[in-house]
């Protein structure tokens, strides 16, 4: 099992980037983003992740449940 790590050494559990949009609007809506779009996606990660410790609580949950 490994981890990318950040500057500060920190191990990464999630990352997205832009790759990862691009891929998903191609999939979507057959091309890729402009630059104002993308800021928008942007934006709307913001906004979905102001519960990011719901989501992580949950996963620990589920984590310790299976082992």
């Amino acid at each position: 099992m490994s981890f990318c790590k950040n500057e500060w050494g920190n191990r990464i559990l999630y990352q997205i980037i832009e790759e990862d949009a691009q891929l998903l609007a191609q999939k979507r809506i057959g091309r890729k983003l402009t630059d104002d779009e993308l800021y928008q996606v942007k934006k709307g990660i913001e906004w979905g992740m102001e519960c990011w410790t719901i989501v992580v609580n949950t996963a620990i949950d589920i984590a310790v449940q299976k082992s």
